[in-house]
């Protein structure tokens, strides 16, 4: 039950109770009066008090996160837990749930980020476009990267996948291949179309720590197709990187990317090829 009581500290569910009282009874609000309550003494009146403030707690935190819990089950494990009572739920049948959970809780989660892109890109799309001097770079970018990713393609040794991310092995690997929920340490070099260097964790000799799925979709993508200790060349079309928005003062509108990538390690397996350095987590973009 130890992962269960590190998910729910994790949620902000244990909160400064009396603190909480405090300022509840220090609010001058008018309120309707109401009838004495049917709680006599202090013990009964300060205990109330806490169970109004961690259900409140527990209420803020769930929806903020959009947790859709039982109630009835809810209110079980608080009142057993009060009593010392043993569980319920035996550790096995927990872990199981917890992992079913937070499955259900990444995929709800890329949903939200995905809308939230989707927006953002719409939003900086329509700016884009009502600004000359942007619409006409965004143009250019979109060219170019039309006509590198068409060259590209036709070079011996690219793949190009269904969503048109184009890659090349430069090394195989024989390591693992990383899921969406994985952090992996990586090495790259990042250019655009015309060679000019916008980011590089080689140049700067620290590779980069980061969540799969918290990175440009084009990297999402590739990262889960990449055996740990393999290199690609993956050429990303501006949809699965930086779409409308750009990033930055290089990355522009509409431009296609290009990345060679080393994959060093999945964090919390046996490292490949660790890095020499200290990871450095890459700025979002």
């Amino acid at each position: 039950m130890k992962r269960l009581g590190t998910i729910l500290t994790g949620l902000g569910l244990v909160g400064l109770l009396v603190a909480g009282l405090q300022i509840n009874a220090q609010d001058k609000t008018e309120k309707p009066e109401k009838k004495p309550s049917e709680f006599k003494s202090v013990k009964e009146k300060v205990s109330y008090g806490f169970g109004m403030n961690i259900g409140m707690n527990i209420s803020r935190s769930l929806k903020s996160q959009d947790i859709d819990v039982d109630n009835e089950a809810l209110f079980k494990g608080i009142q057993d837990a009060l009593k010392g009572t043993e569980s319920r739920v035996s550790d096995e049948e927990m872990q199981a749930a917890l992992k079913i959970f937070e499955k259900e809780m990444a995929v709800k989660a890329k949903k939200q980020r995905e809308e939230a892109k989707k927006q953002r890109d719409e939003l900086a799309k329509k700016q884009v476009l009502g600004d000359p001097k942007m619409k006409a770079l965004a143009e250019k970018n979109a060219k170019e990267s039309e006509e590198y990713l068409k060259k590209n393609k036709a070079k011996d040794g690219v793949k190009t996948t269904a969503s048109g991310l184009q890659y090349e092995v430069l090394k195989e690997g024989k390591g693992k291949k990383p899921t969406e929920t994985d952090v992996i340490v990586a090495h790259y070099h990042g250019t655009l179309p015309n060679g000019t260097v916008f980011d590089s964790s080689v140049e700067r000799k620290r590779p980069a720590t980061f969540p799969v799925d918290r990175v440009i979709d084009g990297w999402t993508e590739a990262l889960q197709l990449m055996p740990v200790g393999s290199k690609w060349r993956l050429v990303i079309p501006a949809n699965l990187a930086y779409g409308w928005s750009g990033s930055g003062e290089d990355i522009g509108p509409q431009q296609a990317l290009i990345f060679d990538v080393e994959l060093l390690e999945i964090q919390g397996d046996e490292p490949e090829a660790p890095p020499t350095t200290p990871a450095k987590e890459p700025e979002s973009k």
